[in-house]
């Protein structure tokens, strides 16, 4: 039962994913302001980690225009808590918008600005921690991020205040 669950889960998970990029890959090609086709560097993947529950993932980022842009991560990873008592099967699916700031002294440098609506969902918790309070399991939170980047390779920082967890990123634009 639990197993069916996360399996529907996941299909709409990739499925919104690859939605995302197939609508976003346009945008690669045609700068519509100045009416001319652009090859920059718009797109990022990145490896994610967090942390809190020592789990992995992905992000992909994708640059709208010269100042906003678009990204949404995945991860996957598994609490361990004290007393042997474990919280199974944590998914972790955002999306939200980025804002990018030149550096006015080098053009190779960007500062990144991201805040996204992220979705969490939990497995089952083997033993009972119960200093934990219920609305720390509610599905909905909101990261907020900071980075740079420097020529391809982009990392940062993503905090969730809510959740009390973070994450960091490190990727590469092409």
């Amino acid at each position: 039962m639990v197993f069916s669950k996360l399996k529907m889960k996941m299909k709409i998970l990739l499925t919104s994913l690859l939605i995302l990029f197939t609508l976003s890959g346009y945008s690669q090609y045609f700068d519509s302001a100045r009416n001319i086709p652009v090859y920059t560097q718009k797109h990022a993947i990145s490896f994610v980690f967090q942390p809190t529950d020592l789990g992995i993932g992905l992000r992909y980022d994708n640059k709208i225009t010269s100042n906003f842009g678009l990204y949404s991560s995945v991860s996957w990873g598994n609490y361990r808590l004290e007393n042997r008592a474990r919280l199974n099967n944590h998914f972790k699916f955002s999306m939200g918008v980025t804002k990018y700031i030149p550096n006015l002294e080098d053009t190779e440098i960007k500062n990144i600005f991201s805040v996204a609506l992220t979705y969490h969902s939990y497995g089952e918790m083997n033993g009972s921690i119960p200093w934990i309070p219920e609305k720390t399991f509610f599905p909905i939170s909101l990261d907020l991020g900071a980075g740079i980047i420097i020529k391809r390779i982009s990392t940062g920082i993503l905090a969730d205040f809510f959740k009390r967890e973070g994450s960091v990123y490190v990727g590469r634009y092409f």
